[in-house]
């Protein structure tokens, strides 16, 4: 017979595995309503067709943040419907005092976290795993993501429709999601679908269905359902997008011009899965990459930013891995190792998910910096276990920089569950890589486990993985090889009622790094004793940073100037500030000082941004750094200047300047866009860089010109 602690701890390991929650709550439902076919949906922001009005709205949103559960401050109504081609959504979200709606941003495809906001989540497989993210500011900006239990890819894009428009009773917005945009299995009437608000003065986060402020309330996990959709269409499920580039290049020796046609392909032909292919590809629309002074002995990891590797790159995610031991990082395809682009010739990519599994293959052809062809290749395998857990495969092969038929194979079991201990959430994972290089042989694995509590009220996460010295994967990112690596760190989250300040977060982060034979090699403590958040999302933080690093081999860290090898300890506290953007004038200060390596340094760092309307946005920022070392002194230099302009929702011009006194260079990039809809562009780039006594090797001033149109035809 078994006891009842032995039952009680049974039954806890049992929820743990399979998710039985402790205080099970049943999500939120409605059935939609199919549109007869006469029945015409202007998007527009306007609700005045007469189907908004008959439909009852689904039901009213809750607080999920400051105070979880709590009746919301400001009404919201939101009706659904949908016919053959469309979902369509409707809101009217109510506001005592419409000058008080925070609208700044007015581009497309800019991030507006200080704006007021609303949006919608779809789970169209209902897996609790993954979805799709749609949302809209009072102007009628959109933006949309793929969700990955709580990985949110905002630089994915698709085609969609959304209008909204400052009224008389606050806001109001119609949406237009094409289930051509989607995948879905056309079998299944029901889909995970979820709405949200916020209301940005307050701080405050509404939601339909949710679990608390535990739980994070744009996880598909949370999301509630809808009923009832069937028979609707994808049509061919061909998106064709023609581009056309003109440009001009000069340098001190050169001048060329070009005329490039390129061409992608988007083809569903299954509502479940998609084939991708580019021709040509011209990536001159592509943002250009923030600078970075890297005084470490490691290199940077840069995000991707390009359309058509960003399409269902959730899906090539592994182990939840953030940089290094990557398998796959997509930026080593099409960029040299300046991150100059390379000539990509061809590119297919297959991918599908349902309810059960998700796989995607990508396959490139690409010309190296010896201008030969050569192919790489990646395969990535999910299914879905468990209630919001999976389990996969991936698999890389080709080398983008050598041409070597380099290989990689690796497994990762991901674990989630946000329905356990009164709906917290407990995540953690496993995973394992091997690579096959060319000419070495042995100590050719990594491996790692996480085990993470990312609650609202206690937040603890630990990782531990190893990278072997001769783990070499050739489409992935690794910056530091032959180490064990552990994080642990942890804090606490108390809210505050009717106050200015929103919460109170005091943490603690700690990483030590050893080599295989357990020596040390990095230990980093920081300690934040004092992190305070307004309602108006003001920051204020203070630190205290303890750190030892072992040097095997003298470190050059400036031109010139060497740090000796052996052991050295350094700590130094610091302080940083941000006051909110939804502000007209708001900015950003950061001072640190201290020890630093064999002496002292100093860094500061100030941004000012300037938003007096929604038309023009001016931030600038300065980051210096005094370094002074028995070995020799210097100072860096980074600055930056970023002004936006819009001269209405379709017409904008965005600059960006950047110099830093390392490659003593001035950067400049500069995009006016006109965009009338999802579905074409005309954009005019101006890229130029200019050198001034670098001392970097054969730097070379440019400056380029192109004009860019693209169109989707949509079949």
């Amino acid at each position: 017979m078994l006891n009842k602690t032995t039952k009680a701890s049974l039954y806890l390991a049992t929820s743990l595995l399979i998710g039985t929650s402790f205080a099970a709550e049943q999500n939120k439902q409605f059935s939609i309503t199919r549109l007869q076919p006469q029945i015409e949906i202007n998007v527009d922001g306007k609700l005045d067709e007469t189907i908004w009005q008959e439909l009852t709205p689904i039901g009213p949103l809750h607080q999920v943040k400051p105070q979880e559960f709590a009746e919301a401050s400001q009404k919201t109504e939101i009706r659904v419907a949908y016919n053959q081609d469309y979902l369509f959504i409707a809101a009217t979200l109510f506001e005592s005092d419409q000058s008080l709606i925070n609208a700044g941003q007015l581009i497309q495809g800019r991030d507006y976290e200080f704006d007021d906001q609303f949006h919608v989540v779809l789970d169209t497989f209902k897996s609790e795993r993954s979805g799709y993210f749609f949302q809209l500011n009072p102007n009628g900006i959109r933006r949309e993501a793929l969700i990955d239990n709580q990985n949110f890819h905002g630089n994915w894009t698709t085609i969609w429709q959304g209008k909204a428009r400052i009224s008389e009773h606050g806001w109001t917005l119609e949406i237009a999601i094409p289930f051509k945009s989607l995948s879905f299995d056309p079998n299944n009437q029901q889909w995970g679908i979820n709405f949200g608000r916020v209301i940005k003065r307050k701080g405050e986060v509404m939601a339909w269905s949710s679990r608390g402020a535990d739980s994070w309330e744009m996880a598909p996990a949370v999301a509630g359902a809808v009923t009832g959709i069937k028979d609707i269409e994808r049509g061919l499920g061909l998106d064709i997008k023609t581009s056309v580039t003109a440009s001009r290049t000069h340098t001190k020796t050169t001048d060329e011009n070009e005329l490039e046609p390129s061409v992608d392909v988007f083809y569903k032909p299954s509502s479940d899965l998609t084939v991708s292919a580019t021709f040509n590809t011209d990536f001159s629309a592509t943002e250009v990459d923030d600078r970075v002074i890297n005084l470490s002995r490691f290199s940077v990891f840069l995000p991707e930013k390009r359309d058509f590797f960003l399409q269902d790159m959730d899906i090539f995610e592994f182990g939840n891995i953030q940089n290094n031991g990557r398998p796959f990082f997509s930026r080593t395809i099409g960029l040299d190792n300046n991150g100059q682009p390379i000539d990509l010739n061809i590119g297919t990519k297959i991918t599908g998910r349902n309810d059960s599994y998700s796989y995607g293959l990508l396959g490139v052809q690409q010309e190296n910096t010896l201008g030969e062809k050569q192919e790489v290749f990646v395969g990535r395998f999910n299914a879905n276990v468990l209630d919001e857990s999976s389990i996969g495969l991936i698999s890389t092969y080709g080398n983008p920089f050598t041409g070597e038929n380099d290989s990689l194979l690796g497994a990762d079991f991901n674990y989630r569950n946000s329905n356990i201990f009164d709906n917290k959430i407990i995540t953690g994972g496993l995973w394992y890589q091997r690579t096959e290089t060319q000419g070495l042989n042995g100590d050719n694995q990594a491996y790692g486990a996480s085990l993470n509590y990312p609650n609202d009220d206690i937040n603890i996460r630990f990782s531990n993985f190893t990278i072997e010295q001769n783990f070499m994967p050739a489409m992935g990112f690794v910056n530091r090889r032959g180490i064990r690596e552990s994080n642990l760190g942890g804090g606490f989250q108390k809210r505050f009622k009717d106050s200015f300040w929103r919460s109170y977060y005091p943490w603690i982060q700690s990483r030590y790094v050893t080599d295989l034979d357990n020596r040390m090699l990095s230990r980093q403590t920081t300690i934040y004793p004092t992190t305070f958040q307004s309602n108006a999302d003001d920051y204020f933080e203070t630190g205290y940073q303890m750190r030892s690093e072992v040097l095997d081999f003298p470190f050059e860290i400036a031109s010139g100037i060497v740090i000796p090898a052996g052991k050295h300890d350094f700590n130094a506290p610091h302080v940083f500030m941000m006051s909110s953007q939804s502000r007209p004038l708001s900015a950003e200060l950061f001072y640190r000082k201290g020890d630093f390596f064999t002496g002292k340094q100093a860094h500061s760092r100030i941004r000012l941004n300037w938003r007096p309307n929604k038309y023009f946005y001016l931030s600038g920022s300065y980051d210096t750094q005094n370094i002074n070392l028995p070995e020799g002194s210097f100072r860096t230099e980074l600055m930056s200047l970023h002004n936006e302009v819009a001269f209405n929702s379709e017409w904008s011009w965005l600059t960006t300047m950047q110099y830093d006194n390392f490659s003593n260079s001035i950067g400049t990039s500069s995009r006016l866009r006109w965009q009338p809809d999802a579905l074409s562009s005309l954009t005019f780039i101006y890229n130029s860089t200019d050198y001034k006594d670098s001392e970097l090797s054969n730097p070379v001033d440019q400056n380029r010109l192109s004009i860019k149109y693209s169109y989707i035809f949509r079949l």
